[in-house]
């Protein structure tokens, strides 16, 4: 049965949101793989411990203790809770982060799905986006509790957390179809973007403030980088209180359609050789 929204976009006079349709009717009809694919991600190689899925729980859990104790305890004394600013940066760069390492290599190693298996190949990547996506919401859901737990202050403007998340999540598969349709083709590339995403951490206030780092030079290079906007439209909501800036809104849904846009016409136009290339 086609969704009434779906239905609408095929029987579009529009060819692209009548090709849009398509695409959509055609992804829902292996809803059940990609429904399989995302559980596999969640247990990957959680399957044989004793925890299982508690550790989706302990593993942010043990990092806002972390960021809790250095960024209170040690540093940041000066700053009104700043382990909730570092934990809220951090969880969201360790999500692009993570679904960019994963993913760059994707096609390559799930070779034997991809040359013997007929499905949309972009289920491999769009699997691991929502199964990351999922374990980041487990994260900040757990960083609010931990706030009220400490009677931090938390404001009505957490609200934009989901649409921010939806946009980054969006925007990073984009950037994954990408990457990992032109790493079959370059092999090279998945340690490039290995080398470029460890620089980049220390390219965006997650640890600092941005007052703390402030130059002519920090200022354009992180306007220049698209994560910075996902970022800080987090750090906004979350930790200033604030509503996100208007620039960091139009850039975060800017980018998120660009990317997304290339990213599928540049995975559509590789996938057709990559059996050849495996």
């Amino acid at each position: 049965m086609k969704i009434k929204p779906i239905k609408w976009l095929m029987g579009s006079s529009n060819t692209w949101l009548s090709q849009l349709g398509h695409y959509a009717a055609y992804l829902i009809q292996y809803s059940p793989l990609l429904h399989s694919m995302v559980s596999n991600e969640l247990k990957g190689k959680l399957k044989y411990t004793t925890l299982g899925y508690i550790w989706h729980l302990i593993n942010p859990l043990t990092l806002i203790v972390i960021y809790y104790t250095i960024f209170t305890v040690i540093f940041g004394k000066d700053v009104r809770d700043y382990w909730v600013y570092v934990s809220a940066g951090m969880f969201a760069f360790s999500f692009m982060q993570s679904c960019i390492f994963s993913g760059s290599s994707c096609i390559i190693n799930n070779k034997n799905l991809v040359t013997k298996m007929a499905f949309p190949r972009e289920l491999l990547i769009f699997s691991k986006i929502i199964a990351t996506s999922i374990t980041l919401v487990v994260s900040y859901v757990l960083l609010t509790i931990l706030m009220v737990a400490s009677g931090v202050y938390i404001s009505w403007t957490i609200i934009y957390m989901p649409l921010i998340v939806i946009l980054m999540s969006v925007f990073t598969a984009g950037l994954v179809l990408m990457i990992a349709s032109i790493s079959v083709y370059v092999r090279d590339l998945p340690y490039a973007v290995h080398l470029i995403m460890g620089c980049l951490m220390f390219a965006i206030p997650i640890m600092y403030l941005p007052s703390q780092r402030y130059t002519p030079l920090m200022d354009y290079i992180w306007h220049a980088n698209p994560f910075y906007y996902y970022i800080e439209a987090i750090h906004a909501c979350f930790y200033w209180g604030t509503i996100p800036s208007q620039l960091d809104l139009v850039m975060c849904f800017v980018f998120t359609s660009l990317f997304f846009i290339i990213g599928m016409i540049v995975f559509k136009k590789l996938e057709k050789k990559f059996a050849e290339r495996l």
